[in-house]
């Protein structure tokens, strides 16, 4: 019979964030460093971090300035390019609740999946 897992604290347990953990500012501060470095390349374009984190304030903002209010959810319809980390940590940034498909445009598919996801 198997043994019980060990339940003993860790010795250094990790502390929450004292406010609201952001992953697409951490992605951004963690590599300012970094900003002559390829962050994603595609078959037709590359991007920089210094590139990305432009792109993705960018998008942020524009998500902002459409009214969309913090975790509402946004529907995001792309391919597997460098648009597409763009938007999802724009989306992140503006912190509104990303919803992928790479399906074809389908009103009632995208509808659905705004509702129930």
């Amino acid at each position: 019979m198997a043994q019980p897992a060990d339940l003993t604290p860790y010795a250094n347990p990790v502390e929450s964030p004292a406010e609201p953990f952001n992953i697409a500012d951490h992605f951004l501060t963690a590599n300012a460093g970094r900003s002559d470095k390829l962050a994603f390349v595609d078959g037709r374009a590359t991007l920089t971090h210094n590139q990305l984190d432009r792109r993705v304030r960018q998008t942020a903002a524009a998500i902002r300035d459409l009214g969309i209010k913090c975790e509402e959810r946004v529907l995001i319809v792309l391919q597997d390019t460098v648009d597409w980390p763009t938007v999802l940590l724009g989306a992140v940034h503006a912190g509104v609740r990303p919803i992928r498909s790479k399906h074809p445009p389908n009103g009632r598919r995208h509808a659905y999946m705004l509702e129930h996801l």
